[in-house]
């Protein structure tokens, strides 16, 4: 095991992706049984086209959060600056350096 996978990080994007996954599985799998009931498919023609979209959404959430994970990344290698204190939340703005 390595250490990144052993992380709480990692830990909670596994266990999130797996509910996103069952969730997405259970949302086709009801919308098959209330479109298609009354028509007679191939059922592997059918599972291989829950896999195959299953795959393609599972694909765009990995580079969503690629992209993200590099453009934070990106951010906090440009000034060190951690990438919570580039946004302002305070009630008066003369306080911080954002300059709003």
């Amino acid at each position: 095991m390595l250490a990144s996978e052993s992380s709480p990080i990692a830990v909670i994007s596994n266990i999130n992706t797996d509910l996103l996954v069952r969730r997405i599985l259970a949302q086709f799998e009801h919308l098959a049984e209330t479109y298609f009931s009354g028509v007679d498919y191939d059922l592997g023609e059918r599972e291989l086209d829950h896999a195959l979209q299953l795959d393609s959404d599972l694909d765009m959430f990995a580079a969503a959060i690629g992209l993200t994970k590099t453009a934070i990344q990106t951010i906090q290698k440009d000034d060190g600056t951690p990438i919570f204190s580039l946004f302002c939340f305070a009630v008066d703005c003369m306080a911080c350096r954002c300059g709003g």
